[in-house]
């Protein structure tokens, strides 16, 4: 995944206008680019990830264009999943507005690590 430095400059450089999609914030650290959020947008990846560069609480950005919102979607759930225990939004990614789409991956038994390294009781979300 490449990371680009997140400024208003960038995100109009390199995220086309009305695009769906998935997005990461990241910080920096010794050890390489580490994934604090996660987010997604139904209709407007752009807009999104500028409201993020203007709040400068993050300083690098990744994204994904999606074909559909589910795919989207799915793509948050995954990587939601993947990374929770190193992201600062704990809240699970919202189902999209009007559709019936289920998180793929709430049903597995998740093995959490807190910021420490060590392991959480299992969770069933």
């Amino acid at each position: 995944m490449k990371f680009i430095r997140l400024t208003v400059i960038n995100v109009k450089k390199y995220v086309p206008r009305n695009a769906t999609g998935v997005y990461f914030l990241a910080t920096k650290e010794s050890n390489g680019f580490i994934i604090r959020y996660i987010g997604r947008s139904d209709l407007k990846l752009r807009s999104r990830l500028l409201q993020h560069a203007g709040a400068k609480k993050y300083r690098y950005f990744s994204f994904q264009i999606t074909e559909t919102i589910m795919e989207a979607y799915r793509i948050e759930c995954r990587e939601y999943h993947n990374a929770i225990p190193f992201l600062d939004n704990k809240i699970h990614p919202r189902k999209p507005k009007n559709l019936d789409y289920k998180c793929p991956y709430c049903n597995l038994k998740l093995k959490e690590v807190d910021k420490n390294g060590r392991k959480k009781a299992k969770n069933r979300l």
